[in-house]
């Protein structure tokens, strides 16, 4: 429970991102690469060892199962100027979940975003 706190303290988005626990082996068998992405720029400073970098590729799930747009969604939430950074970054994760759709599939390296 207490990883789970720190993780959500760490980020600045709507989404998820796995904690440290995820690097030990038992945690990460039955990851489908399909649903997860390597992803850091949603990480607030000062954090960055509280979160490995690995998060749920819930865009990529939004394109397979709805036919609009999460940017249109996310935006109609932004109303409250004092979360409006979380907004944005969300966004910029929806387009890199867009540009990296298959990241896993790719024989390059794949930045963190």
């Amino acid at each position: 429970m207490f990883e789970a706190a720190e993780t959500e303290k760490a980020q600045r988005w709507i989404g998820i991102s796995f904690g440290p626990s995820i690097l030990v082996e038992d945690y990460s068998k039955g990851l489908y690469l399909n649903t997860v992405l390597p992803y850091k720029s949603h990480i607030k400073a000062g954090y960055e060892k509280t979160v490995p970098g690995l998060v749920v590729d819930w865009p990529r799930r939004w394109r397979e199962t709805r036919n609009t747009d999460p940017f249109e969604f996310i935006s109609r939430l932004d109303i409250e100027q004092g979360a409006s950074e979380y907004y944005a970054t969300t966004s910029r994760f929806i387009e890199f979940s867009r540009k990296n759709h298959d990241w896993f599939k790719s024989s390059s390296h794949l930045d963190f975003g």
